[in-house]
């Protein structure tokens, strides 16, 4: 708790100039971290294979089963003669509209559909690239009371390209999206100590539940 009261007294306003210099310090990593999970591209497997097929049924068929996809995965569930995703649905809800989009694009541009690995890893990297990002945006600023900013901008770079969250990332799972939305559930709830809005507890919340839709054990932690 004393940790925590440090941190509050800390956090008094400071100049424009340099709330606005840990800004741009904050995007340029942001901007480095984007790069970096694009340019790593995971051959798909079963896991996120079963994600993909729940997506491309609801966006092409306009339903649940996964009927007409379910060869490529092991990752199913079969009842009443129809074939279902096994997985927590969070991660395959936010790449429905990204496929949308993804497929509106290409017929603009009269091109197909980009094939399997491709449209994976574009999923990959708007679901999990992107959350990712914003918690180790959201971990610098959380920590900067705490270390300053040079330790705090160090952790979110081992954190983001020297952990376990660098391959997550990169990949069509549940875990960065849980992780990101789990923690970014905590940082409003910090914030929400000093601010006293009304606000930050019911998006904290909607976050810990959608957590939980991505990943189901985390309801157990």
């Amino acid at each position: 708790m004393a940790s925590f009261a440090r941190m509050d007294e800390q956090t008094s306003p400071r100049p424009a100039s340099a709330g606005e210099g840990q800004g741009q310090r904050q995007l340029l990593l942001a901007l480095a971290l984007l790069l970096a999970y694009g340019l790593f591209i995971q051959m798909p497997a079963w896991n996120e294979y079963s994600r993909y097929d729940l997506v491309r049924a609801v966006v092409e068929e306009g339903r649940t089963t996964i009927d007409s996809f379910h060869m490529n995965t092991g990752d199913k569930a079969f009842k009443d003669g129809h074939y279902y995703s096994d997985k927590a649905p969070g991660t395959a809800i936010l790449g429905i509209p990204v496929y949308g989009v993804l497929k509106a694009a290409s017929a603009l541009g009269g091109t197909p559909t980009p094939d399997e690995v491709d449209a994976v890893a574009a999923l990959a990297w708007a679901i999990s690239g992107l959350t990712t990002v914003a918690l180790v945006v959201l971990l610098v600023r959380f920590l900067i009371p705490i270390t300053g900013e040079p330790w705090a901008l160090f952790m979110g770079v081992a954190f983001g390209l020297g952990s376990i969250a660098f391959p997550f990332a990169t990949m069509l799972f549940g875990h960065a999206l849980s992780a990101a939305t789990l923690f970014a559930a905590f940082w409003l709830l910090h914030r929400w100590r000093r601010t006293a809005g009304r606000w930050e507890p019911v998006l904290a919340g909607f976050l810990a539940g959608w957590s939980v839709l991505t990943e189901i054990p985390v309801g157990l932690g």
